[in-house]
């Protein structure tokens, strides 16, 4: 038997429940939404209902784009074919998308039946969201022609003030139709331009006729341009069927332009009584789908000809302050004037001057990088070139450029140069970069390898010598992270670092943030704050406003309960101290220790010891202005040795807290590591940070076991041999330390390397002998303090029977005597003298005077200043 023939399944069906036209593909989804409700409002798909249709929006992509010329583009709606027939509309026909805007229809294979795909500028002047449902509707009536139309600019900008922009805008408006209301999008001179239509005045009887008259000529051509597009058949063979017994039945359907359709004949088009029976009561017979009872749309289209009179308004005063308070310029930014100068250097000066690079024969430059650590400002430095007047500014995410097609990060990226070039002078910002174009040496990625050969050659591909001036703004916080190919001149011609601002740099930052803040900080004030706010960048200073700002808001609060008179919400001293024991900086979050608020009045005693201590580190800092009259470099580093227990590190965290600096705790063992290389770079690490964070202390405990002897160990390429190397660089090398000093603590001095100990690297040897009379007695009295210690306790008589203790084993006493005193009596209150007795028969003095014998042996062969 022959194959019988395939039937054609009809693409577009009606519901006989709502009479809406739908898609075949999305029947099953109808009906489970139109059975639940009947208000078109409630459906989550495309239809067709009263040759209108209201369609699913979204964006379409460069690939989509139709070729046709760029300023056309955005009034371009791309539609399927058989959605442009059901509605009645022709290719390059104009058509009402949402009932106030008027836009091109253009077929598109790539849009799916009752989708609707636009321009992303289109989509933001709609207000709507991706997957919302538009309509578009054909236009049934001839724009009126204009006489006036009033415009209103959403953000004023100084550039928009010349006598060329309504001219330029007249000429960007001729031959578009408009109404009240619309809102209007362009660029004039690479600045955003957001417009709004206020009013528009329609031409009188006899001024239009004379108008009609003198424009026929000019208009002829148009419209046989019309008339032949108008010509157009987009109908094809596709048949309309209708829901049978669950509310599907079969009969043809004509479109809105009467363009004939081919029906499928079926027992179902003129059902009888008995088939009348086997429909569903909740639908309705099947009626014709026509535009007799549509709804006339009261809302009048204007077509702004070349004798439309354009009138602009600028915003309101208060609008107008508001907008310039939103927007970030270089005057908002604080501690980066170098930074700015330059920047400017490298962009106004080829902008506004050309002919003197042409004159030299100088090639205008392509590309600036800004790096350096997050928080520094280099973001907010790309926003403030953002703004600036004169320049098309094109931003690029790493988002708009990575796709998981193959090709199409490559052509998203040409798509962003060839749009600068054309709406030159351009600029092209791109921030954290390095995300974007790594290393090829060091990325397994191939689309990211590709993507740095595509920019290598648009860079190189820029015409600098031409008046096309295109400049590629970039910025990254690891340079080195970035593909060298990249840095070379000709493509980033110049490299600006952001770094950690200085305390003058920190003072100006405060100053900006605070000139829009209630405070009563005097100019002393903040001078303290930036000088104690080691390490904080321009994102960690303005947290901590934030924070001080929040503190004053809650005492506000507070005081306003009371019935007293409250006072202002003002910043005050206290709150900015207070927010600042909150906020760590950035460049020490990730080696930030909790050290604990050691006092130099919790030591007893080692005064000469503090004394060199504050010497090497509080003198540079307090005093600079000394050590450059006398001509000398403050001390490199410090080296304490000594007994186990003398108080060594318990000094260092005194100075931490004294000195208020940024303190960096390195263990000598952590830094070693099995793999080779790891350690090394683990000692840079430590150092890149100190140096970031500066004024800053390293201190290495026990570095004995960190910088051992070179030479002790078997193996030439040991690791404790390339980690002192390492070590030795990084404190006294090519790039010399600058406000960082290094402080170090060990048990044997006598490990260490000699090239260590030599002045410019520890140039102070410190010993840190066992504690004197003094001393104890002090050590003492500090631990008795906290402890309810009996009246009867004799301080002398115990520092003459702790002769040969250290400091950590006359504290044991104390610990010991108050522990024997709570296994007496877990309710004793006091300490007893026979506590201590018992104390002094456990603890005993460890250090033998071999040891101590060997320090002082080692002390006169080293000729090192007894303490």
């Amino acid at each position: 038997m022959p194959a019988k023939p395939k039937i054609q399944k009809p693409e577009w069906q009606q519901c006989v429940r709502c009479l809406c036209v739908i898609n075949t593909k999305d029947l099953s989804k109808h009906l489970k939404e139109c059975q639940n409700s009947t208000e078109k409002e409630q459906f989550q798909h495309g239809y067709i209902w009263n040759d209108t249709l209201y369609g699913v929006i979204s964006p379409y992509q460069s690939a989509d784009r139709p070729n046709l010329p760029s300023q056309m583009q955005d009034g371009i709606i791309l539609l399927n074919v058989s959605s442009m027939m059901m509605c009645g509309l022709s290719i390059g026909k104009p058509c009402i998308v949402n009932g106030q805007y008027i836009r091109i229809a253009w077929p598109s294979a790539s849009v799916s039946p009752g989708s609707i795909q636009v321009s992303q500028e289109t989509l933001d002047i709609l207000g709507r969201q991706s997957g919302e449902l538009v309509s578009v509707s054909a236009l049934q009536l001839q724009p009126t022609p204009a006489a006036q139309v009033l415009f209103s600019l959403r953000e004023w900008n100084d550039v928009f003030g010349d006598d060329q922009f309504e001219k330029y805008l007249k000429h960007f408006m001729c031959g578009k139709s408009l109404t009240p209301g619309n809102d209007i999008s362009m660029s004039y001179y690479g600045q955003k331009c957001r417009l709004k239509v206020t009013e528009v005045s329609p031409w009188n009887v006899c001024e239009r006729k004379v108008h009609i008259s003198c424009d026929r000529a000019d208009t002829s051509r148009v419209q046989d341009l019309t008339s032949d597009l108008s010509q157009l058949d987009l109908s094809t063979d596709s048949n309309l069927s209708f829901l049978s017994d669950t509310g599907i039945t079969s009969t043809p359907l004509r479109g809105s332009d009467n363009s004939s359709f081919s029906s499928v004949s079926s027992p179902a088009s003129t059902p009888d009584i008995k088939n009348r029976s086997m429909i569903d009561a909740n639908f309705q017979t099947p009626q014709k789908v026509t535009g007799d009872n549509v709804k006339e749309d009261i809302r009048t289209f204007y077509k702004v000809t070349e004798r439309t009179r354009v009138v602009i308004s600028k915003p309101i005063t208060d609008e107008l302050t508001e907008s310039k308070k939103k927007s970030v310029t270089f005057d908002m930014i604080g501690g980066l004037s170098k930074q700015i100068v330059s920047l400017k250097e490298m962009i106004h000066l080829p902008l506004h001057s050309p002919d003197l690079f042409k004159l030299y024969g100088l090639p205008l430059p392509r590309g600036v990088l800004l790096f350096g650590p997050p928080g520094t400002g280099k973001t907010m430095l790309l926003k403030a070139l953002a703004n600036q007047p004169g320049l098309h500014v094109i931003q690029v995410n790493s988002s708009d450029i990575i796709s998981k097609f193959y090709g199409e990060s490559e052509g998203n990226l040409r798509n962003v140069f060839k749009e600068a070039e054309e709406r030159s002078p351009s600029l092209i910002i791109m921030d954290d970069v390095d995300s974007l174009f790594p290393r090829r040496d060091s990325t397994q990625n191939e689309s990211q390898k590709r993507l740095v050969a595509t920019l290598l050659t648009l860079m190189d591909g820029i015409e600098t010598a031409s008046k096309r001036f295109v400049m590629v703004v970039a910025a990254c916080c690891t340079p080195d992270t970035l593909d060298p190919a990249i840095r070379r001149p000709g493509r980033f011609d110049r490299e600006i670092e952001i770094g950690v601002p200085t305390a003058k740099d920190r003072l100006e930052i405060l100053q900006h943030l605070f000139s829009a803040v209630p405070h009563s900080l005097s100019i002393g004030d903040m001078t303290e704050v930036a000088d104690t706010a080691h390490g904080y960048v321009g994102a960690d200073l303005a947290y901590v406003c934030q924070q001080a700002s929040f503190n004053a808001v809650k005492r506000h609060l507070h005081h306003h309960d009371d019935t007293h008179e409250t006072p202002a919400a003002v910043v005050t001293r206290d709150d900015m101290a207070v927010a600042m024991t909150i906020v760590q900086p950035s460049a020490m979050r990730e080696v930030q220790l909790e050290i604990p608020k050691v006092l130099w009045s919790d030591i007893g005693g080692q005064e000469e010891v503090k004394l060199k201590l504050k010497q090497a580190v509080e003198w540079p800092l307090k005093h600079p202005e000394a050590f450059l009259r006398m001509g000398i470099k403050p001390p490199r580093g410090v080296l304490m040795y000594g007994p186990p227990g003398c108080s060594k590190t318990m000094i260092a965290k005194a100075l931490a807290t004294e000195s208020g600096l940024n303190f960096l705790a390195v263990k000598g063992p952590e830094l070693f590591s099995k793999w080779v290389g790891e350690s090394e770079r683990a000692v840079r690490e430590v150092f890149r940070k100190a140096r970031s964070a500066a004024p800053s202390i390293v201190f290495f405990d026990e570095i004995d076991a960190l910088a051992v002897e070179r030479g002790s160990s078997s193996g030439g390429s040991n690791v404790g041999d390339r980690v002192l190397a390492q070590l030795l660089t990084e404190i006294d090398g090519v790039d010399g330390l600058q406000d960082v000093t290094v402080i170090a603590a060990t048990n044997r001095p006598d490990m260490i390397d000699k090239a260590l100990m030599r002045p410019g690297r520890l140039d102070r040897i410190l010993y840190v002998p066992l504690p004197d009379p003094e001393t104890r007695q002090e050590i003492f009295r500090i631990n008795m303090a906290k402890m309810p210690v009996d009246k009867e306790v004799d301080i002398e008589y115990l520092v003459r029977k702790t002769e040969d203790y250290s400091g950590a084993e006359v504290s044991a006493v104390c610990h010991e005597a108050a522990m024997f005193a709570l296994q007496e009596d877990i309710n004793s209150q006091t300490v007893q003298p026979r506590h201590f007795e018992e104390a002094l028969t456990v603890i005993k003095p460890r250090i033998t005077n071999e040891l101590i014998q060997y320090y002082k042996n080692y002390q006169l062969e080293k000729g090192i200043q007894k303490i």
